[in-house]
């Protein structure tokens, strides 16, 4: 609903599914994905660019920015209220990152 623009760039990737309201771009560059899901509203801008990510599960309500920049890494989830600003990069082999946050300004 009230989507511009949604890029899919995916090779071996069975399942992607993407439910957004007023969303106006969102851009995934993702190589041998398992599974990927996001439900978002009010969100402008979302980007993910992952290397061997099996699962990745983001459920966010009046965010404005989320970017993972992520190898090998098997799972990643991310329930947040009222976050301005995400932004992970991790590399080599991480297993789990679990963030549950509401009113949280930033998180590096």
């Amino acid at each position: 609903i009230n989507r511009p623009s949604v890029i899919i760039n995916s090779i071996n990737r069975p399942s992607v599914i993407i439910n957004s309201i007023n969303r106006p771009s969102a851009i995934i560059n993702s190589i041998n994905r398992q599974s990927f899901t996001i439900c978002c509203i009010n969100r402008p801008s979302f980007t993910i660019n992952s290397i061997n990510r099996q699962s990745a599960i983001i459920n966010s309500i009046n965010r404005p920015s989320a970017i993972i920049n992520s190898i090998n890494r098997p799972s990643v989830i991310i329930n947040s209220i009222n976050r301005p600003s995400v932004i992970i990069n991790s590399r080599i082999n991480r297993p789990p990152v679990i963030i549950n946050s509401i009113n949280r300004p930033s998180f590096i």
